[in-house]
């Protein structure tokens, strides 16, 4: 039986046990308010990072990134024993790792996102050299859409990544569909595209190689101001070749003999097209224009439309600087206004190569390309001319290009079905 003067002992202990506990807690979070953020800690490393630049010397680049003199050698014997160093190119790039205290531990240099090389220094200051091919897998992804403004513009609006879409029409003007259609002045709302490709991930890893660049193994464009409305090419291997190529669903190489236009970057349009009884801004007088006229900012880069050899590179009178390309015995090209000649008498160029800007030399009112097509020593209306393909798939292999060819587009169609069951189940969930 407790008696009343103990009850109220234990009254008073549990009382002051409470207020005592109160007490330490209220102080803690006051303690907490003024203590602050809880500072991360300090690295155990340095990683400087750069990129080789046109001109670049390995030693001179490792001197300026830091590297202590003394190590440049020893690291340059180690990486040469499996990379030669006169070959680093500009934009490859390059990781250097110190301590914080600045001693060096190791160097990186990537050739490309999947291939590099390292040297590490030990603990007994030993520099080793070692090669790494990380392990990749390649994953399919499908592009599709309606033409609003332009195909770059509307997967933009679309949400996918500049360089991702810079790269992607890129190849499919550039490398695929360049031969056939002008992006610059053939695309026209409505035109809708699709493209099934490759892209290259590191095993394990959710984000693509090479800024999302991969390979393209079909394309499908419909459009309404193309020479041909559906225009489809299919990536083939063809036995016995150095490398794939693009062919259309009859075994035909998109590739042509020339491009469709003398450009592969810039803004350009059409502004004056052939006419044999053209009125003549400058000189006022009815004469014949015998090529077109493409308006384009002053000092876009000039791409010569085909293979061949420059046999004029100079100032012609009327043209300004000009060009002339020989592509064959029949055919030369001819770029005139320029503002800058990059290329000689002589030289040997490939299709779509860089050989000039656009000017505004000579008889001209404003910056623009006068691009002629010359066959047997007369002028021709390009824009009308149709070429045939490069290239065809070899009879014995027509067999099996048709089973890849009809796998794929099949494949391709089967993405869009369910891209459109995706979508419409979607909406009939938003609709509820």
């Amino acid at each position: 039986m407790i008696s009343p003067h103990q009850r109220t002992r234990y009254w008073l202990a549990a009382g002051l046990a409470f207020f005592l506990t109160m007490s330490l807690v209220l102080f803690i979070r006051k303690m907490d308010r003024f203590a602050g953020p809880v500072k991360p800690p300090e690295p155990d490393v340095i990683v400087t990072t750069g990129t080789v630049k046109e001109g670049d010397v390995f030693a001179l680049m490792l001197s300026h990134s830091g590297v202590p003199a003394l190590h440049i050698p020893q690291i340059e014997r180690a990486m040469s024993q499996l990379y030669d160093l006169r070959h680093i190119q500009p934009g490859h790039a390059y990781e250097i790792v110190s301590s914080t205290t600045g001693v060096f531990q190791k160097f990186v240099y990537h050739i490309n996102p999947v291939h590099s090389y390292s040297v590490v220094r030990s603990s007994q200051n030993v520099f080793s050299a070692e090669e790494k091919t990380i392990d990749t897998v390649w994953m399919e992804k499908r592009v599709s859409g309606k033409i609003t403004e332009n195909m770059y513009k509307d997967l933009r609006k679309m949400g996918y990544d500049e360089t991702f879409v810079a790269n992607l029409v890129g190849d499919l003007a550039d490398n695929i569909f360049g031969w056939r259609i002008d992006f610059f002045t053939e695309q026209r709302p409505g035109d809708t595209f699709d493209v099934l490709m490759e892209q290259e991930f590191p095993v394990g890893g959710d984000k693509p190689l090479w800024n999302g660049r991969g390979r393209i193994l079909a394309a499908r464009y419909i459009g309404h101001a193309t020479k041909v409305k559906e225009n489809i090419a299919v990536r083939y291997d063809e036995p016995g070749s150095k490398h794939a190529e693009y062919f259309d669903d009859d075994g035909k190489a998109v590739r042509r003999a020339f491009l469709r236009a003398p450009f592969t970057h810039g803004a350009f349009r059409v502004s004056s097209g052939f006419n044999p009884h053209r009125f003549h801004p400058i000189l006022r007088i009815y004469r014949p224009h015998h090529g077109t006229d493409y308006a384009a900012a002053y000092g876009t880069p000039v791409a010569a439309i085909g293979k061949g050899v420059v046999v004029r590179a100079g100032w012609v009178s009327g043209y300004g600087n000009c060009i002339d390309i020989r592509h064959t015995p029949r055919y030369t090209s001819r770029y005139g206004h320029l503002s800058k000649i990059a290329v000689h008498k002589g030289d040997s160029i490939a299709q779509g190569e860089y050989i000039g800007r656009v000017g505004n030399t000579g008889l001209s009112t404003g910056p623009h390309l006068h691009f002629e097509m010359i066959i047997d020593g007369e002028s021709r209306n390009f824009l009308a001319m149709t070429f045939p393909s490069a290239s065809a798939v070899a009879d014995a292999h027509m067999a099996d290009f048709k089973k890849v060819r009809d796998e794929l587009l099949a494949r391709l169609d089967a993405a869009k079905v369910n891209q459109v069951s995706m979508s419409t189940a979607a909406a009939k969930t938003a609709a509820r």
